[in-house]
């Protein structure tokens, strides 16, 4: 009998990545989302809606679904504080509307919902834990805490098997947007300067990890947790993560850094993996070095 898992922000590049591992675990993937693929990409996909997420457009899923992972949303901090109202109904709204649909049509779905690491703000010389104390600094941040809370309450009101993922810093081939981007972009140019002061901390994942992890979590019988971090684990100084990514790329001149700072960028955003490790047997295969020269070795070849 077919499994149908349904994910949204399908076309994005987290959401492509959790298609392409549930596609391999022999699940009919149901797309939902806005952007453009491929021919190629689309195989991946049993079916296809290209359309902005609400409860309407959900009733065109007929299919029993095993499975809901709720990828849609704005990804990007600096956009979210530009355009706060639209993009708090592409974050709250849509996941209200999800999680209606889910309550009256697909109860015994289990869901996972993408969250962030940004719902702690700034976690200073501790690794969050998922049981601490929430303080966004950015209105992404706040988004997500005000989604989490939506998938509490139904979760609590309503029995459904729903479950929380907060990664911290993602970075893959093919991501074009953030850090590394930004700086192999720069590189081809001749440009080593950056925003910040390089002491910034950072915990990098790989988007391999952060699917397996969802994956791990859609398997899981008679949970006791249901949020989970996905992070390595490891602080990482953006002044020792610049130099190593400018030395792989062949890079002679030092980085520097400008000194500027944002209010809604913490200078530390590290988390614990325990939770994941504990309940899930789960731990990131990919560290920090891998994930840049992954990272460079894609952007050179394209």
């Amino acid at each position: 009998m077919d499994k149908f898992v349904l994910i949204t922000g399908a076309f994005g590049f987290l959401g492509y990545h959790t298609a392409l591992r549930f596609k391999r675990e022999g699940y009919q993937v149901i797309g939902f989302g806005l952007g453009e693929i491929t021919s190629r990409q689309k195989h991946t996909f049993y079916k296809c809606y290209f359309d902005y997420l609400d409860f309407a457009a959900l009733l065109s899923i007929k299919e029993k679904l095993s499975v809901v992972v709720h990828c849609a949303g704005s990804s990007s901090v600096s956009m979210v504080e530009k355009n706060v109202r639209e993009l708090f109904e592409s974050t709250v709204c849509c996941t209200n509307d999800l999680l209606e649909y889910v309550r009256l049509y697909q109860p015994e779905a289990k869901v996972v919902y993408f969250s962030s690491a940004a719902v702690y703000g700034d976690t200073g010389n501790k690794l969050a834990e998922e049981t601490g104390e929430l303080k966004p600094l950015s209105f992404y941040g706040e988004h997500k805490k005000i989604a989490e809370e939506l998938c509490h309450y139904y979760r609590n009101r309503f029995a459904l098997a729903i479950n929380i993922i907060r990664p911290f810093s993602i970075c893959g081939p093919g991501l074009q947007k953030q850090l590394m981007w930004d700086a192999c972009n720069k590189f081809k140019n001749g440009i080593t300067e950056f925003w910040g002061t390089g002491q910034e901390e950072r915990d990098w994942i790989s988007p391999s990890d952060v699917v397996d992890l969802v994956y791990k979590i859609t398997m899981q019988r008679n949970a006791t947790q249901y949020v989970f971090n996905a992070c390595n684990g490891k602080a990482v100084k953006n002044c020792d993560f610049l130099k190593e990514a400018a030395d792989y790329y062949g890079i002679n001149v030092p980085v520097t850094f400008n000194g500027n700072k944002n209010l809604f960028d913490p200078e530390h955003l590290v988390g614990s993996e325990n939770n994941a490790k504990q309940q899930l047997d789960w731990q990131a295969k990919q560290q920090w070095i891998d994930i840049v020269h992954s990272y460079i070795d894609w952007f050179k070849n394209n």
